[in-house]
């Protein structure tokens, strides 16, 4: 049978697939076939967890998502590792700093995790909400701001030692957020 993405049956996407037997419940069960062009032209991950959002400093890319997702390729999307976040809540927004080893997560809960490794470990950088964090932007390693549903809206000027939680004067989720500079 064909796929279905996006419950889209009408659009066509090329995904290289084939179904190996079908389940008990009579679904069908698919992998991957294996890519043998050069270069390849896509790989799989080890998970089958939803990713949300992607950063990329070099040809190290990091990649997080629901159930505390977080994987990381050091050789520009290859092969991917997880990374140990510490929580099981989906994980929407990731930013990575030019240096490669600062970065930020956010996620559902108020879930916030914070690396100055490149990702080996994440600190538990949460606070305490009632909405979900959508998106952040750093502008260097102290300042930094974080979005989310219901106008969530939080500030800091210390790199997560503490926040400020200023009007975004909107009930509505707040799914972007950039500045320039710092």
């Amino acid at each position: 049978p064909s796929l279905r993405f996006g419950g889209l049956p009408q659009t066509n996407f090329s995904v290289f697939m084939r179904p190996i037997y079908k389940r008990a419940d009579a679904r069908y069960l698919y992998h991957m076939q294996a890519d043998s062009r050069t270069p390849i032209r896509y790989v799989s991950t080890p998970t089958l967890s939803e990713l949300k959002a992607t950063a990329a400093v070099g040809s190290t890319l990091w990649a997080c998502g629901s159930s505390g997702t977080i994987l990381v390729s050091t050789n520009a999307g290859a092969t991917w590792k997880p990374q140990n976040s510490g929580t099981t809540d989906t994980l929407s927004a990731l930013q990575m700093q030019d240096d490669g080893l600062s970065g930020w997560i956010a996620g559902n809960n108020g879930t916030l995790l914070q690396t100055s490794d490149g990702g080996a470990t994440w600190a538990n950088r949460s606070v305490l909400a009632l909405q979900d964090p959508l998106a952040l932007w750093f502008t260097n390693g102290t300042n930094g701001v974080v979005v989310g549903t219901d106008g969530f809206l939080i500030h800091t000027t210390n790199g997560g030692t503490s926040w400020s939680s200023p009007n975004s004067r909107t009930d509505k989720a707040i799914r972007s957020v950039h500045f320039s500079g710092d």
